[in-house]
């Protein structure tokens, strides 16, 4: 008898993988783990539906993901890949387009295929299918162009990856509250939702209207008070926080804090006593207030407080919060062991509101400049802002000084050139380079306007725009502006980049000091030598140049500290630039 050959049935060993590959699945998995905690959090049920092809008219295809909450199903898709990004898009969007063409044979299709979903769609379910929101949602790791998403926004919403940080984050902190702010970004109205759907369209309370004049507010601008259930709150508000997946420039607040939220909770549900002070807030212009006659009331008389009914339309994000976000919030759906307790209290009309009606014909511009004024004013006196947040405001109340120039190339430089993923924009970049000393110490100096600023060693004596000087009434120009300033940069740090050892162009400061505050605002300062001197140039003769630099940037070798940026910029132009002293 033969012998058994050992080599034939041992098996194949896997081929090991490498740290990064290691690393890559571990994110690639943290990622599909992030999208599913948002919508848990938020209240949504999970289909899972990975790995099982469906078969619609003969059309084959996978769903990632199916979420549904009450009436609303939401389609998932999502990619990690940055490569063949817009290929996979364009497939997956010719996809949703095919499903939405064929909706019964694609819900006869996904009930035979997936259980959970027939169970909750049974004879005895609230809605019938075509009673349901269907949302196709594209989730992308990688940033996905402007140009695709306007080719594409009829078809799917897109959930980019800081959008999911945020909605990760607020859901974390607030749990099944963040519903609200993610059915807003989602494209839905309140009467979309089935609860909602048969709800009256307003609310109504009692108040008192503040005389016009004492107020100090600006002329229209009405001002009440009134007590209100923190559950309609929750619902219909909204708050400029920084980072949100609002597209607007207009984005300040601060993020929740999940453990000043906690330690609020545990003090509503222990002390059983609300919060005395009041919450600010603007209110939608469609709010009407009446007198005790049922007379709409146009204006507020000079000197009169007046009691009113107040009644407020049921919409997403309409309601401002100006001040008292974490008040509010501590008020949220919780899992906790307090939400018990505070349950009681949501529904309760107990919550004091100073709210702010703005005229009809004011402009959203005006309203977003008004609440970021408004909200300095308040927080700045009660404790000192800090500076990331009043660069943000900046950028809204006067957006042509120079702080607010220097923040929109930050963020301009933070998505384009050598600088792009290097630069801490989000809450969540966590290791980057930090921006703020780099807008107040080293970018203001060289972008300023006329009338904000010295001209001498600024970028705009240079730039050649159309409608220069226009700039202070025409926000393209300005953009235009911005986009000049960001290319200057990026030709001299590319130059700069070009000169060095590749190993040396790494954020861990164990290995190289090349991306750092210091150094950027180092090449800013040599930058602003550079506009004084008339030597401004193109990345070639910017990466000739570099070649000169003789200073060692190895953290053992490197002599200049935090605060030593101007001398180092002193001493980049006089090795590469001036060639006077060479």
């Amino acid at each position: 008898m033969a012998k058994h050959n050992k080599k034939n049935t041992k098996k194949k060993k896997k081929s090991k993988l490498s740290p990064e590959e290691k690393k890559k699945r571990r994110l690639k998995k943290k990622y599909k783990v992030d999208i599913k905690t948002i919508f848990t959090n938020c209240g949504f049920t999970q289909v899972t539906t990975r790995g099982v092809n469906i078969n619609v008219n003969g059309r084959i295809g996978e769903i990632d993901s199916i979420f549904f909450y009450e009436n609303i199903i939401i389609i998932c898709e999502d990619t990690f890949e940055k490569a063949n990004l817009s290929d996979h898009l364009r497939k997956k969007i010719e996809f949703f387009q095919f499903l939405k063409n064929n909706l019964d044979d694609f819900h006869i299709e996904i009930r035979r295929k997936y259980p959970k979903f027939r169970s909750y769609f049974g004879i005895n379910s609230k809605y019938k299918f075509s009673e349901c929101k269907l949302i196709f949602l594209y989730c992308s790791k990688a940033d996905i162009r402007n140009e695709y998403k306007t080719r594409y926004r009829n078809d799917c919403k897109f959930l980019d990856y800081a959008h999911l940080q945020y909605f990760l984050n607020l859901s974390k902190t607030i749990q099944r509250s963040a519903r609200f702010e993610l059915f807003k970004f989602l494209g839905l109205e309140l009467n979309d939702i089935g609860p909602y759907s048969s709800a009256s369209l307003s609310s109504s309370y009692d108040g008192l209207l503040l005389p016009e004049i004492p107020s100090g507010f600006p002329q229209d601008h009405k001002l009440v008070s009134f007590l209100v259930d923190p559950n309609m709150l929750l619902t219909q508000s909204y708050v400029l926080r920084a980072d949100s997946w609002n597209d607007s420039e207009c984005l300040y607040q601060r993020l929740l804090l999940k453990s000043k939220i906690k330690s609020m909770r545990e003090y509503l549900a222990d002390k059983k006593r609300v919060y005395i002070n009041n919450i600010i807030t603007t209110l939608p212009s469609e709010t009407e207030l009446k007198d005790n006659n049922g007379n709409l009331i146009i204006r507020s008389d000079a000197n009169i407080i007046k009691t009113v009914k107040i009644t407020i339309p049921k919409k997403f994000g309409t309601i401002g919060i100006i001040d008292g976000q974490h008040r509010l919030y501590s008020y949220h759906e919780g899992k906790d062991t307090y939400d018990k307790k505070i349950e009681n209290f949501r529904k309760k009309q107990h919550l004091l509101v100073t709210g702010i009606i703005y005229p009809q014909d004011m402009t959203p511009a005006k309203k977003q400049q008004f609440e970021a004024e408004l909200f300095l004013e308040i927080n700045d006196k009660q404790k000192r802002v800090k500076g990331d947040l009043k660069q943000a405001i900046e950028r809204i109340i006067n957006p042509y000084s120079p702080i607010a120039i220097a923040k929109a190339v930050i963020t301009a430089l933070a998505y384009e050139g050598p600088l792009e993923g290097q630069l801490e924009i989000h809450f969540y970049d966590i290791g980057k380079i930090k921006t703020t000393s780099i807008v107040s110490y080293g970018l203001k100096h060289i972008v300023g306007i006329p009338g904000e600023q010295r001209e001498q060693h600024s970028l705009f004596k240079e730039w050649k725009g159309k409608g220069k000087g226009n700039i202070k009434r025409n926000k393209q120009v300005l953009d235009g502006y911005i986009r000049y300033c960001a290319k200057q940069i990026n030709m001299l740090v590319s130059g700069f980049k070009e000169s060095l050892r590749e190993d040396l162009w790494t954020s861990d400061k164990r290995i190289s000091r090349v991306l750092t505050t210091t150094t950027i605002n180092g090449l800013i300062y040599c930058l602003r030598l550079l506009i004084e001197h008339k030597k401004l140039n193109d990345f070639e003769y910017y990466k000739k140049v570099f070649k000169e630099l003789k200073i060692d940037f190895r953290p053992d070798k490197f002599p200049y500290k935090s605060s030593h940026w101007k001398a180092l910029g002193e001493e980049i132009y006089k090795q590469c630039f001036d060639k006077e002293n060479m």
